[in-house]
């Protein structure tokens, strides 16, 4: 960079004293990129002068594209009538020759002298005003030797772009290939000294202001779980669905995407509205055998991006896609490894017939905490006696709190509730799970500090959920056992092969949904539906669409004259209670 700007300042110097004018190479806020060369006091008075520098920055912002050369007055008191001369060096625009100023008569210097001493200026500055160069526009060589300068500097700096980007690849080519594999923990420290590297490219105009990944999660959504640069902390957790957005599209795409102007796109509110300001958007989909990882995103303040950029940068991570999807693999590896050591454990604790129940519950629950980074795993349940326990409780305040919510939740028995519950206490997340069976509310399970961005956490909070619910479905059933009579046994056994044979008629919806006016592909989609899939999953049940699984529940729910999935439901059931209501009548007979 220091060589690349000696050479620029050098040739600078030359033609500032061969055309004897004060020559400013800047960049496009108009601010110097190196020191400018054949400045005068009043070269310096008029340059820095607020309104004549605003002047300039204007022409600058809009300068024409298919010009080379504007000449322009300042209309900046008391310089009115002052010319400058400014070009363009690069396509993009980024940096600009401004020479000047000069008048093209000696009336306009004249007139300025008047305005400055009626000013009241510096006397050296006005005296300094008959050094100010005339120059004829018509009859100078002044734009023939901008030509060649201008020429000249854009070689050079293109040496200097080319010189950069290649130096800025092979750096991180060179990272990425030192991650041997890649984890929830390196991942962010990869991207921080890939961010380090563009910032240091781009160091000359700061153009390059943000960086970070969004994750694909829940297979149709992105997740921004890295941004670094200014504001960027504001980004982190926002989610979109695949499509949505600029990075949101790009996951659609298996190649890099640019989008320049983006100011002016509706879809740049996703920034704006965290005071993100810029330029560019450069996108790259984390894309590796057919599965999209997630979008790498660059933001730039300025036009940067060129062809061969996106296409070496996109190389480069490219191999992160490939370094992700071996970590995944050796992931889930760990993973089956890491549960079946659990399962092993809980059997153990199963089989261990000299456990109370309690025990066994303590020891299952320190068992979970143990395999995963949760700093906490609480129960708190009714016993036998109807009496409320608290299990791996660190102190009495905990125990009247959880007390106090396992009430909560008892008191809205009566509303559906949710599977879980997440809440966010002092920067810790808690993950409260209702235990419910057979409309009772059987406990309440409590997991504190958990690391929702860990997949391994959520996938053990769901195995320990359902061992406990088991576990204490299981000691519902025997309780409830030792309270039947033997009358009432005996009658169950009686009646074993009658209600089986209700219960599959009724269970099986099958025949009822063949004997409603649907088409054979509404028929399809109606009967998973009520199976409990979703609309995504049903989608690759049928191999059709998501959108296509839609309009055929629209076109369900009206020939069936029902509101929602909800009343579909109820109303294929009440036509199978009313089946099974007839062939109990006929069994009686």
């Amino acid at each position: 960079m220091a060589n690349i700007q000696q050479l620029v300042k050098g040739l600078q110097d030359t033609y500032a004293s061969s055309l004897n004018i004060s020559i400013f190479i800047v960049d496009n806020q108009g601010r110097a990129y190196v020191e400018p060369s054949h400045i005068s006091s009043l070269s310096n008075v008029i340059y820095h002068n607020k309104n004549a520098f605003v002047e300039i920055q204007n022409k600058i912002q809009n300068y024409p594209d298919e010009n080379k050369f504007v000449v322009f007055d300042t209309m900046a008191e008391p310089f009115i009538g002052v010319k400058w001369v400014l070009a363009a060096i690069t396509e993009k625009k980024d940096y600009f020759i401004l020479l000047g100023p000069f008048v093209d008569s000696p009336q306009v210097r004249e007139l300025m002298k008047k305005r400055l001493t009626s000013k009241l200026i510096n006397q050296k500055i006005i005296e300094q005003v008959d050094l100010l160069p005339i120059i004829e526009m018509k009859s100078s060589n002044l734009i023939h030797n901008v030509y060649i300068l201008l020429q000249l500097i854009t070689k050079i700096m293109d040496l200097e772009s080319q010189s950069t980007l290649d130096s800025t690849v092979l750096g991180i080519r060179r990272l990425v290939d030192s991650y041997g594999q890649l984890s929830a923990k390196n991942l962010p420290q990869l991207l921080n000294e890939i961010y380090d590297f563009l910032k240091k490219a781009y160091l000359q105009n700061e153009s390059v202001s943000l960086f970070g990944v969004a994750n694909v999660i829940n297979g149709n959504k992105l997740e921004v779980s890295h941004a670094i640069g200014k504001k960027s902390e504001h980004l982190l957790g926002e989610s979109f669905y695949i499509g949505e957005g600029f990075i949101g599209h790009c996951a659609t795409s298996t190649a890099p995407i640019l989008w320049r102007d983006i100011q002016k796109d509706p879809r740049c509110v996703f920034f704006t509205k965290h005071h993100i300001n810029l330029e560019e958007l450069l996108c790259f989909p984390i894309y590796y055998k057919e599965y999209i990882y997630g979008v790498i995103f660059v933001g730039f303040q300025r036009s940067e991006s060129d062809e061969q950029m996106i296409r070496l940068l996109n190389e480069c991570f490219s191999k992160i896609a490939k370094l992700m999807y071996i970590s995944t693999l050796e992931n889930k590896k760990e993973e089956k490894e890491h549960e079946l050591k659990l399962t092993k454990e809980l059997v153990a604790i199963h089989a261990n017939r000299s456990l109370s129940d309690e025990l066994r519950l303590v020891n299952i629950l320190k068992l979970f905490q143990e395999f995963s980074t949760m700093d906490q795993i609480s129960f708190i349940h009714k016993d036998r006696h109807a009496n409320i326990r608290c299990i791996n409780c660190e102190n009495e305040d905990q125990q009247d709190r959880l007390v106090a919510t396992f009430s909560k939740y008892n008191k809205l028995l009566n509303q559906e509730l949710e599977n879980f519950y997440l809440l966010k206490v002092k920067n810790e997340l808690i993950y409260e799970v209702p235990i419910i069976f057979n409309e009772e509310l059987f406990g309440l399970l409590v997991f504190s500090g958990v690391d929702d961005q860990q997949a391994e956490n959520r996938h053990l909070l769901e195995y320990c959920t359902k061992v406990v619910k088991d576990l204490m479905i299981h000691e519902y059933l025997l309780k409830t056992q030792k309270q039947q009579t033997e009358e009432e046994l005996k009658k169950l056994e009686e009646d074993e092969e009658h209600a089986k044979k209700v219960i599959h008629h009724i269970t099986n919806i099958r025949p009822t949904i063949q004997s409603l006016p649907l088409s054979k592909r509404e028929k399809e989609v109606l009967y998973y539906v009520l199976e409990g899939l979703s609309n995504q999953e049903v989608a690759e049940e049928l191999f059709i669409s998501v959108h296509t699984v839609k309009n055929h529940l629209t076109k369900i729910f009206k020939k069936l004259d029902v509101q929602d999935r909800n009343e579909a439901f109820a109303l294929v059931y009440r036509i199978k209670y009313e089946m099974a209501g007839k062939v109990n009548l006929i069994e009686n007979m």
